[in-house]
């Protein structure tokens, strides 16, 4: 039971990846689908980020002798490579489901802008209500108070 209990907490205490520089214009070549790297982002609230072995599978081959990728290399496999600090950040009260805008059909540029012509990200839109409200009422998308946050509080 000691070592079930140490290997869980190995695992949720992945650290994540050293400011590992990636650049979404170098890759953009490939034609990737977003939730190739952000898997979660057609079915969950938060649009995860790759993990070590999710680059490395093109990596081990690809470029390997570039200090990034050496970086990668050295990494255990499930390690996720997010950025040194987020560019998206919602409050705390305010929730978004990556997976409900998918399942509506808006694409990732909507948010994100032209990120495949981005050497780093930028943020495209701002982390507003006014952004995400301006936004419902183009779409037609409900602006009613709990579809974004948790009532009563």
């Amino acid at each position: 039971m000691k070592f079930v209990v140490l290997m869980l907490l190995a695992v949720l205490t992945l650290p994540a990846a050293d400011a590992i520089a990636f650049s979404h214009k170098q890759h953009a070549p490939l034609k990737l689908d977003c939730k190739y790297c952000h898997v979660t982002a057609t079915s969950g609230e938060r649009a995860s980020y790759p993990t070590a072995s999710t680059c490395m599978t093109c990596h081990v081959q690809v470029a390997k002798g570039q200090p990034e990728v050496r970086k990668l290399a050295a990494l255990p496999k499930e390690t996720p490579i997010e950025p040194e600090n987020s560019v998206y950040m919602l409050a705390d009260f305010a929730y978004f489901s990556h997976a409900r805008h998918f399942t509506a059909k808006i694409n990732c540029q909507k948010c994100h802008g032209q990120i495949y012509d981005m050497a780093a990200v930028e943020q495209v839109l701002p982390m507003t209500m006014k952004a995400c409200v301006t936004c419902h009422r183009e779409t037609h998308a409900t602006t009613a108070c709990n579809k974004c946050h948790e009532l009563g509080q």
